[in-house]
């Protein structure tokens, strides 16, 4: 499939519309009334309950796009997700990477880590390929080096979260970067959701700037390169 990563976000291109690919939707959905796309030979099931509101109105504000539905983790963890970024190749299937960083998973509703640390910070993260930056909750870990720059986000599922921006250093077992960061002030409606599976935050699209290659192989494992 032919995909565009706009404003940090993969938006898949299909001949009935664009689809935004979040792992951080436990369903899948749309606005045209379609039951079912054809991703390259894999049919996807878009009939799902739209979550928050008006995700797909916020999307599409946000990526700049016509975006008519997303494709959420119903889908992904039935088929699996690859995607090439040099090429701007986007496919449901379940593909190892050669010389691949790997970041174990867990989880059943969102697909979760353990695996990260931000500015060394051990914590639980949702991998959220929807959201356009990473977020650190304040109650987790109150982060004392920023910039202090305010910013909002849009968020399809949470709407207008406010925090301050910084730059945040991660890494995995296997892997260690920078992204930019929202340390996110106990906004309730985005922490209460999390408060018994123990979140300590997002992990959102910003971390894959240079990234070549991302698949999900399993239900609990995740590699890029």
């Amino acid at each position: 499939m032919k995909f565009i990563f706009a404003k940090n976000h993969f938006v898949m291109v299909t001949h009935e519309g664009n689809f935004v690919v979040d792992t951080g939707a436990p369903n899948s959905f749309n606005n045209k009334g379609l039951s079912k796309i054809n991703a390259d030979g894999v049919m996807l099931n878009v009939s799902g309950r739209e979550i928050g509101d008006n995700p797909i109105g916020k999307a599409s504000k946000l990526t700049g796009m016509d975006i008519i539905g997303f494709i959420g983790l119903d889908n992904i963890k039935a088929y699996g997700l690859y995607v090439d970024f040099e090429n701007g190749v986007l496919e449901f299937t379940r593909k190892e990477i050669d010389g691949a960083y790997k970041l174990k998973t867990f989880g059943n509703t969102y697909i979760m880590t353990n695996d990260i640390a931000i500015n060394g910070y051990k914590m639980t993260s949702i991998i959220d390929t929807g959201a356009h930056i990473s977020y650190v909750f304040k109650r987790y870990f109150d982060i004392s080096d920023n910039t202090g720059i305010r910013y909002e986000d849009d968020s399809p599922m949470f709407g207008y979260i406010t925090g301050v921006l910084y730059k945040a250093k991660f890494s995995t077992a296997s892997y260690a970067g920078e992204t930019e960061t929202g340390l996110v002030e106990d906004v309730a409606d985005l922490v209460e959701p999390f408060n018994n599976m123990r979140v300590g935050g997002i992990f959102g699209m910003s971390v894959f700037e240079g990234i070549k290659y991302f698949s999900i192989v399993s239900n609990n494992e995740i590699q890029f390169k």
